[in-house]
């Protein structure tokens, strides 16, 4: 899922009707102007709180899924979808529609490896579908819940109530491709303004983040700040770890296995701070720029500039060490999709003003770890 600090009105309106143009792991906001840049490195430890509990043995879930990854782009229209199967190498591999995914429409979150999707299921109900790419519905989620799919690419987390009401309690399940949920434990009762977001699920790890969220306002506009982060055993439901942001409150971007995470300042001139999780240090700083995600191997940052018009934005690609810029795109990030243990990124930029639909007159680029890109046609 994506963070809700981070969406913009027309992808939340999307969402909320169940209709989803293009989806993958990470959309971010417009946000302010920001003004020039530069990633410095550090190793002076974060002034983060940080407190730890005795490990356990995992118990690792069963992984499923090909080894080859792929990149679903979807395209909808009245009553039919169509999906595109691009490979990370750029090409078109082949395309089916939604007659053939047992009449799911849109699609609100592919795997990691692209095998499998959510898409809005058709009937009566108003549930999530998980599907796959050869036109298996594998089963169903609340469409209240928020998920997130583990990194073997079979797995979901999903938060119950994950916006609580005030006494409400939320919880999180791990689920089998949408099969009955197993349930892991509670997150905490709701205070009205209070949201846990599942950031990370990792079979591999045997982990699952949460983020203690918190609604503010923030120069007229209404923001989510995390308040404390922890680090559970999925296995187990154990606390493993939990870092306490309260004091300073920010905005934060995990990568996909927990290892590190981007703190930004609610008010520009924006600042983030690249910390590891297991000990809290600093690793570099971003200025003026936001993080828009770390790239599946964690080598590499996706930053953007956002200015005051889509015309002079720009979407970089940077080493996490160093800061240097591996690729830089003009234009605003619409779609953003990391190949799994890899530093290859999957893009939407656009230099048009932003409308419904985040292909619209967007340039389609992967943007391969040293570098070199890959543009991707599809009809």
């Amino acid at each position: 899922m994506i963070p809700r600090h981070k969406r913009p009105r027309w992808l939340s309106t999307l969402i909320g009707f169940g209709a989803a143009l293009v989806l993958v792991s990470l959309v971010v906001a417009w946000l302010a102007a920001r003004g020039p840049a530069g990633v410095v490195s550090k190793t002076t430890p974060a002034n983060i709180p940080v407190t730890a509990s005795s490990p356990v043995t995992p118990t690792v879930l069963a992984s499923g899924g090909p080894s080859t990854a792929q990149v679903i782009v979807t395209k909808s229209a009245p009553g039919l979808t169509t999906y595109h199967l691009v490979g990370w190498d750029g090409k078109l591999l082949r395309t089916f529609d939604s007659r053939a995914v047992a009449g799911a429409i849109g699609q609100l979150g592919q795997s990691p490896d692209g095998s499998r999707f959510v898409a809005a299921g058709v009937g009566p109900l108003p549930q999530r579908a998980v599907v796959t790419v050869d036109g298996a519905r594998l089963g169903i989620l609340d469409p209240h819940d928020q998920f997130r799919w583990a990194d073997d690419s079979r797995h979901l987390c999903v938060v119950h109530n994950p916006n609580p009401a005030a006494g409400v309690q939320s919880s999180i399940a791990i689920t089998d491709g949408g099969k009955e949920p197993r349930e892991l434990g509670d997150l905490g009762t709701g205070s009205g303004d209070s949201l846990h977001d599942v950031a990370v699920c990792s079979v591999t790890r045997d982990l699952v983040v949460i983020l203690d969220e918190d609604f503010v306002e923030v120069g007229g506009d209404l923001r989510t700040v995390t308040s404390s982060i922890r680090e559970f055993s999925l296995s187990t439901f154990h606390l493993l770890r939990k870092v306490d942001l309260s004091s300073t409150p920010a905005t934060v971007i995990e990568s996909a296995d927990g290892r590190y995470f981007a703190e930004e300042s609610l008010r520009p001139p924006f600042f983030n701070t690249i910390i590891r999780a297991a000990d809290g240090a600093t690793v570099a700083s971003v200025n003026d720029r936001i993080v828009l995600g770390f790239t599946g191997d964690d080598t590499e940052l996706v930053v953007g500039l956002q200015t005051a018009s889509t015309a002079t934005d720009l979407v970089e690609v940077r080493k996490v060490s160093g800061g240097s810029v591996v690729a830089s795109l003009p234009g605003h990030m619409t779609v953003l999709q990391f190949r799994p243990a890899s530093a290859d990124v999957f893009l939407a930029v656009t230099t048009l003003p932003l409308g419904r639909d985040p292909l619209a007159n967007a340039a389609l680029e992967i943007v391969h770890g040293d570098g070199t890109t890959s543009s991707v046609q599809v009809g």
